[in-house]
């Protein structure tokens, strides 16, 4: 869901496809909006519930959630501290919801 929203910042591809250069990509990392930390999070939310064992498209509700995380973690080049309390966030959740 995260990189149907356009929220996956792996510059290389942005490099790689011709789109910027290398240098302008890390530039836009650095100015993306606050809200992507909190829409990422929120789909982070979502796909933690989606990840239930009773689930039968758990391990795509996984992969999606893995595809959250990422994009958190690769938002910390411009809100490092938001983006360090989603991460967090998310993993009380998933150890008080699933006891990991």
């Amino acid at each position: 869901m995260a990189h149907n929203l356009g929220l996956y910042l792996d510059g290389s591809k942005w490099t790689t496809g011709g789109f910027v250069s290398e240098k302008e990509a890390e530039a836009r990392k650095r100015h993306i909006p606050f809200a992507a930390v909190h829409l990422c999070f929120s789909a982070a939310v979502i796909h933690l519930i989606d990840a239930r064992p009773s689930n039968p498209n758990r391990q795509q509700a996984i992969r999606h959630l893995q595809t959250c995380i990422d994009a958190l973690r690769d938002l910390r080049t411009a809100w490092w501290a938001w983006s360090e309390r989603a991460l967090r966030a998310v993993r009380l959740l998933a150890r008080e919801w699933y006891q990991v």
